[in-house]
């Protein structure tokens, strides 16, 4: 009968004794490892009717994602303001100056998510904060999975490839000042494009 009493207290109390044990820390979703020789982040502009075409050739990305554990992954793009390139250095030189990004004194722009969604077969959003100069903004970015698959050369490795292309106003974040805030000239909407190669091992 003691023993029988001592069993019923013991799960009497187990509730509580379980609300003082710790939850176990939540599990990142796998790091990938990207690509830089075939990734890329390029953007367009206006220049009256004319579409410029450019790309920053330094930045890191940080890709932390799994499709099956969107809680745990995470995006961060840190892009090199000084590795702008459109093919004409008078052009670049100008965008690296205070008329336009001020390298100098913000040498970055940063993209870091804080929420991902799925909102299709292979088709997600990025919920984040966008930095470019000293205003930062809530930016959603869609990305698309555009294929997964084992190395053909390299055993337990996987490959993964994505791509994302968003529009921002260039006068929201101060890039362009003096004559240059007005658009008749060069327009104020960007488009950026990122495809990113990744791989990881299984």
């Amino acid at each position: 009968m003691k023993k029988i009493n001592k069993i019923y207290y013991m799960l009497l109390f187990l509730p509580v004794l379980y609300a003082f044990i710790p939850a176990s820390e939540p599990v990142d979703a796998p790091v990938w490892n990207v690509d830089k020789v075939h990734s890329s982040v390029s953007f367009t502009i206006n220049h009256f009717f004319t579409p410029v075409a450019g790309r920053f050739g330094e930045f890191d990305i940080d890709f932390v994602f799994d499709p099956n554990d969107l809680a745990g992954s995470k995006v961060k793009v840190v892009i090199k303001v000084n590795s702008v390139n459109t093919g004409n250095e008078k052009r670049d030189n100008d965008l690296r100056s205070d008329n336009f990004f001020g390298s100098k004194t913000y040498p970055e722009m940063i993209y870091e998510s804080e929420k991902i969604e799925r909102t299709d077969e292979n088709e997600y959003m990025m919920h984040g904060k966008l930095t470019i100069k000293e205003t930062t903004k809530d930016v959603a970015i869609p990305f698309t999975v555009l294929g997964t698959m084992d190395h053909p050369r390299r055993k337990g490795v996987e490959i993964m490839s994505v791509k994302s292309e968003l529009k921002i106003n260039r006068n929201e974040y101060g890039v362009g000042t003096g004559d240059w805030i007005r658009t008749n000239v060069v327009g104020d909407e960007i488009t950026i494009q990122i495809f990113i190669e990744a791989n990881r091992k299984k």
